[in-house]
């Protein structure tokens, strides 16, 4: 009887499924995870972008590029967080300030670079696995 019970195959897939479906369910999940970050990251991007290109026009404007970033239809503004920065460099890409001049008394460019943050909350957090993490997207524009 013992001898039967050892050559039995009876069972075997479904202790084999119960082996692996764990492992395939967080390989699963994580892959959503992964492709939902990259999709807010995009969006973000696409946002700053769209910030970007009104800074360009109007650099001092700081409401204007918000509703600029807020009118692109990519992000929210829950827990948004926006960061405009000008800063210059002459050709050579050395950094220099926005009122000097470059080596052989050549202007600088001028860049607007905007910076967007916000927190995306896992899908894993109420397991306990992963906590909330933060999603950036910039876009850098020359403006002279």
């Amino acid at each position: 009887m013992l001898r039967s019970m050892i050559k039995c195959r009876r069972g075997a897939i479904a202790v084999e499924f119960a082996l692996i479906a764990p492992i395939l369910a967080a390989m699963t999940i994580g892959l959503f995870e992964y492709f939902g970050a990259t999709k807010q990251a995009m969006q973000l991007e696409n946002a700053a972008r769209a910030g970007a290109q009104y800074a360009m026009s109007y650099p001092s404007d700081s409401t204007g590029i918000q509703q600029a970033i807020l009118g692109s239809g990519y992000v929210s503004s829950t827990g948004l967080s926006t960061t405009v920065n000008q800063f210059c460099e002459c050709p050579d890409g050395t950094s220099v300030s926005c009122t000097g001049t470059c080596t052989g008394s050549a202007l600088p460019n001028v860049y607007m670079q905007v910076s967007l943050s916000q927190p995306a909350q896992s899908i894993l957090v109420a397991s306990g696995v992963m906590s909330d993490y933060t999603v950036n997207g910039s876009a850098i524009m020359r403006v002279r």
